[in-house]
């Protein structure tokens, strides 16, 4: 069920997108505007729709998850502790192995 969301999510959203595009594209054209200024404005305006949905969407995002709790179940306020890379066994192996072979 998942996996058909996020494949026609996707293909909804385009589909509105080049609707829109055409549509305004259409406009221009009946209104007297050239062929290539018309399709500008066509995908100007999907544009425009795509990063107001995009912004509410962040907007949204930043407003309603809340913040991470640390372990002790309070929210932490400062930076995050830095962490030291780490080199997993399996490349130690497999460097030891590639100077083994001749």
């Amino acid at each position: 069920m998942v996996d058909a969301a996020l494949e026609a999510g996707p293909a909804v959203a385009l589909a509105v997108l080049t609707t829109l595009a055409a549509a305004r594209a259409t406009d221009l054209i009946h209104a007297g505007g050239t062929t290539a200024s018309a399709l500008s404005g066509g995908y100007a305006a999907a544009f425009s729709l795509a990063a107001a949905v995009f912004a509410v969407a962040a907007m949204g995002t930043l407003v309603l998850l809340p913040a991470r709790p640390r372990g002790d179940g309070r929210c932490r306020t400062g930076p995050r502790p830095s962490v030291a890379p780490t080199i997993p066994p399996l490349f130690h192996a497999v460097r030891h192995l590639s100077r083994s072979i001749p």
